[in-house]
């Protein structure tokens, strides 16, 4: 793993990649989630 770069705006930049990482992955297994429910439930209850 190659060190972070520790210079203000490079450091803003990978805190706002970080947070758009964690965003995407939470709608990722919110769907995931969502269609799992889909699939157990009566399907009339969608």
């Amino acid at each position: 793993m190659r060190e972070l770069d520790t210079r203000p705006q490079n450091i803003e930049r990978q805190k706002n990649f970080i947070e758009k990482q964690k965003e995407r992955l939470k709608l990722e297994r919110a769907e995931r989630s969502k269609i799992a429910q889909r699939s157990t439930q009566n399907p009339t209850k969608i």
